[in-house]
């Protein structure tokens, strides 16, 4: 069943048909774990998302989340017989971030609404949870987009990628990706960092160049039906076409590197108030986003060569 579907589901309940033929609403209040299930829909779709799949919720409340990431812990000579004492535990220093203050959508329905209750009501939730991931995907680029141009340990790489051959870009791509695997960060808990654990987010005009550059090898076959969206990987590394980006044309980071949540406080739907039956729908949600490995994120950034 759709997410839609769903939530018409729920909302239908507020639907109170009266003697005579007269309609009146009950307000709904979608329950916390309904509002799990909403936005679990649209996480489940988020890019940014990928820049913090890794990193542990080590606790949270309703003004801040407490994120972590898991060390590999130190090699010891075993000097006993036995397994000897275990050391703690061992995860990096807990970051605390707080939940940004709350953004509100709420609008009146029209009188068509009444008609095609309670899929209107439905529909402009949904709406409501799309732009809002929209405005979440935004928020935390941009503040991956500002690690990465300020990053001292991998700095930003300055290219034009307007004449820059597909070629050219995907091999810068790759050897800034090869490069963060070599990091060693004792003080992060950074032992050299797994393939699999890097993620590229390209502009797609930037990725339909590579897909060019790969129809005329071996590196792809999906790209030459289906363009820069096609191109799952770049030298083995996870690759994500990202419309999101506006400082940088390029970001590699990791799947750790950031710490990225949402939560819906309120998702409601019903009259806007006594005196009649006119409909209205409400959100009210939170973000939390920030990098937490700021050596990590790399950016590649478009700069026009002038020619003299």
């Amino acid at each position: 069943m759709s997410i839609k579907k769903i939530l018409e589901t729920e909302i239908a309940q507020s639907w109170n048909p009266q003697p005579g033929g007269q309609i009146n609403f009950e307000n709904i209040k979608l329950s916390e774990l309904q509002n799990t299930m909403l936005l679990k829909h649209f996480v489940s779709k988020s890019l940014i998302m990928e820049a913090s799949k890794d990193i542990n919720i080590v606790a949270s409340d309703a003004k801040s989340v407490k994120f972590s990431n898991l060390l590999g812990g130190t090699k010891k000579i075993k000097s006993s017989l036995g397994t000897g004492p275990f050391d703690k535990y061992s995860i990096s220093k807990p970051i605390t971030i707080d939940w940004d203050e709350p953004y509100v959508f709420r609008e009146g329905l029209p009188a068509y609404a009444i008609n095609n209750f309670p899929a209107t009501v439905a529909e402009k939730l949904v709406a409501f949870v799309e732009q809002d991931s929209k405005d979440f995907e935004r928020l935390g680029f941009s503040k991956l987009e500002a690690a990465a141009k300020s990053n001292k340990t991998f700095r930003p790489i300055e290219i034009d990628t307007a004449t820059a051959t597909g070629e050219q870009l995907y091999a810068q791509i790759v050897q800034a990706a090869d490069a963060i695997t070599q990091l060693v960060d004792k003080k992060a808990g950074i032992d050299l960092i797994d393939a699999n654990k890097i993620v590229i987010f390209a502009r797609p005009d930037v990725l339909t160049k590579i897909s060019i550059y790969a129809m005329k090898g071996d590196h792809t076959t999906t790209s030459v039906n289906l363009g820069s969206y096609a191109l799952g990987t770049l030298g083995g590394y996870t690759t994500y076409a990202c419309p999101f980006l506006k400082e940088t044309s390029v970001i590699i980071t990791t799947t750790n590197s950031m710490a990225n949540a949402r939560r819906i406080i309120a998702a409601n739907a019903g009259k806007i108030d006594n005196l009649s039956n006119d409909l209205g729908a409400y959100l009210e949600t939170s973000f939390i986003s920030g990098v937490v490995l700021d050596m990590i994120p790399t950016a590649i950034i478009n700069k026009k060569v002038e020619i003299a």
